[in-house]
């Protein structure tokens, strides 16, 4: 059975994925690097659903590379020294991916 973050990135049309879990979270993770601290603000700069978000999180918190804190009014979110490390390796690694040609579209992750 497909997880709930294959299940909500599924194109209606030909029913593959657009994005794997890993560019998801990756995804998140440029968005919080970039400033954006908040739920709602981090969804549509992602392009994500609430129930996407709320799963990836969770990941990605249980891994380190995202710490959770509450600013009194509501909960914010930072990119740990980890989540930056990770993110600089994607990146990384896609550009590499994509200057040899192997990466042809933005579903490169399924290839492998």
């Amino acid at each position: 059975m497909a997880s709930t973050i294959e299940q909500a990135e599924f194109d209606s049309q030909n029913q593959s994925p657009r994005r794997s879990s890993m560019e998801i979270m990756c995804d998140i993770l440029e968005v919080v690097s970039s400033g954006m601290e908040r739920p709602t603000h981090i969804i549509y700069k992602a392009n994500i659903s609430w129930r996407v978000f709320n799963n990836c999180l969770k990941s990605l918190t249980a891994k380190g590379l995202v710490v959770k804190e509450n600013d009194g009014k509501r909960d914010i979110y930072h990119v740990t020294e980890q989540g930056y490390k990770v993110l600089n390796e994607y990146k990384e690694l896609r550009a590499g991916l994509l200057a040899s040609g192997r990466a042809e579209t933005n579903n490169f992750a399924r290839d492998f």
